[in-house]
């Protein structure tokens, strides 16, 4: 979760030797970037295609973000400042896709040290499916879902899938109200091995959650 996307600008810089004192690595230089490749090699049918499959074979691990209010930039990982939570809810959480329509979303129960808690790794089990057309995912909490939350469904379109790395335009389900709120999500694929430590260190909530005991809640 959160690793710096941009190896490619920086490999660029290095071999014209004409970047300035690291202007371009400015959280306006980044979120620029970032539209560029979307601009440059938008995704394609072709595309989505081998994403879904790859996505069913790995990990989608965000790496940065940028969250717009309104078509404003609201904030971004590319600030260097982050105040953001990785508990459950959060529009900031790592996902497993499984080929059965099911799809883990990964979440910290509690934030570290964990205070001995003894599964402060946790998931919750969302539904999903893909529209090729469209380049969309849709991801659907149920328990949002039996709450009435306007946002138990949401959406995820691919703009961008190169080399594994990925640009898609969203949001993850939440019980809160996002009216007017869009998250460009930046990552990259992990593979088969990462797949399987997420599989054994992430646990059910519904099983796990309350093994934590009432006084981590």
């Amino acid at each position: 979760m959160r690793r710096f996307f941009f190896l490619p600008l920086l490999a660029t810089c290095l071999f014209i030797g004409s970047c300035d004192d690291g202007d371009n690595w400015t959280p306006r230089h980044q979120i620029n970037y970032v539209q560029s490749l979307v601009n440059d090699y938008p995704a394609t049918e072709e595309l989505f295609r081998t994403f879904i499959d790859d996505i069913e074979k790995g990990v989608w691990d965000i790496d940065n973000w940028i969250t717009y209010r309104n078509d404003d930039i609201w904030n971004t990982s590319f600030s260097g400042f982050l105040n953001t939570a990785f508990g459950k809810g959060s529009q900031f959480l790592d996902l497993i896709f499984y080929a059965d329509g099911t799809c883990r979303q990964c979440y910290l129960y509690a934030p570290a040290p964990y205070n001995n808690i003894p599964y402060p790794f946790l998931y919750t089990t969302l539904l999903w499916s893909f529209d090729i057309e469209n380049l969309t995912i849709t991801l659907t909490n149920p328990q949002y879902q039996a709450q009435s939350s306007p946002y138990a469904q949401t959406s995820l379109r691919l703009l961008y899938y190169r080399y594994g790395e990925f640009v898609m335009d969203g949001l993850q389900p939440s019980p809160e109200a996002l009216n007017g709120y869009k998250i460009r999500y930046i990552g990259s694929i992990e593979n088969a091995s990462i797949r399987l430590d997420y599989e054994q260190q992430y646990k059910d909530e519904n099983i796990f959650a309350t093994l934590n005991g009432e006084s981590f809640r």
